[in-house]
């Protein structure tokens, strides 16, 4: 009897991988071009994986995205939009129900295993459950994309500034 009175939730997952060769062909033709012009690049497909990864987990960018996301604008209802602290509960109850769990065997220390992740949202019904993980894992792709293009021009300005030091100096 008890168990009819809980609310139902609903859970929507996403299974992420190491990016495949065709995800990639912008950035290695951006790397190759780079290296033939002597500018270093530490960016490839791990990489990338793994700043998503990390990304993902960042409660400070959970917290980004929900502040602007329909979600939490629903959940804070019209009358409650200015309460500052309504919200910010709001956004950090929400926040929590995002889970990422390596599906990594733990009993395999093999490095070069097949790792795969479950991002998952949980959320009070199927619908809003799927449209939350797939919009903030949109959000994130976006932020690593934004990130990896900062760091090759970061990578192109060094390489440019010690050039013109070299050229100056010899």
């Amino acid at each position: 009897m008890f168990s009819f009175l809980l609310p139902q939730k609903w859970s929507s997952q996403a299974v992420v991988t190491l990016p495949e060769s065709s995800q990639l062909i912008e950035l290695r033709r951006a790397t190759v071009q780079l290296t033939v012009l002597d500018v270093p690049t530490n960016i490839d497909a791990e990489h990338t994986y793994q700043n998503f990864l990390k990304d993902f987990d960042s409660q400070a960018l959970r917290e980004e995205y929900l502040t602007n996301s329909d979600y939490v604008k629903q959940l804070v209802d019209a009358k409650n939009a200015g309460n500052k602290a309504i919200l910010h509960r709001a956004i950090q109850e929400t926040a929590a129900k995002f889970k990422a769990v390596n599906n990594a065997d733990p009993k395999i220390s093999n490095a070069t295993s097949y790792s795969s992740w479950t991002l998952s949202f949980t959320g009070p019904n199927a619908e809003e459950s799927r449209e939350v993980l797939s919009g903030y894992i949109d959000f994130i792709t976006q932020r690593v994309n934004q990130d990896t293009v900062q760091n090759l021009r970061y990578a192109v300005e060094l390489k440019s500034a010690v050039g013109e030091r070299q050229a100056a100096a010899g």
